[in-house]
């Protein structure tokens, strides 16, 4: 492996957590929902181990998440650069649940809208 990606499997598994936890599940209950040994979500969130494309389908099946919200993680060392409004606009939608997503984009139509009406 590059050296420059040493801690994917790490930063893949710290994702892993992240997501089960936002989703109130323990490890059991995603292995259950999963159809996986819980020992091997333990493993898979310490970097241990590395998933098949079936058992990574299944966890996202069970954490009812996108390819790209297990996969939105970082693992360069080089510190970050400032950010554009792009790279916070994709960072928000990697960050957050459909939810959440929805209700900001409310929130800028409402806010647009406001403009429109206080230009005129």
């Amino acid at each position: 492996m590059a050296k420059r990606l040493e801690g994917l499997p790490k930063a893949f598994g710290q994702r892993l957590q992240q997501l089960r936890k936002n989703a109130g599940m323990t490890q059991d209950g995603l292995a259950q929902k999963a159809s996986i040994d819980v020992k091997f979500v333990s493993d898979l969130e310490q970097g241990r181990r590395s998933p098949s494309f079936g058992v990574l389908q299944r966890l996202l099946e069970a954490l009812d998440a996108e390819p790209f919200e297990l996969f939105s993680f970082t693992i360069r060392k080089d510190p970050p650069r400032a950010k554009s409004g792009d790279d916070l606009v994709a960072d928000f939608a990697r960050l957050t649940d459909a939810r959440t997503r929805s209700l900001a984009v409310d929130l800028l139509k409402s806010l647009i809208r406001w403009q429109r009406s206080s230009a005129e």
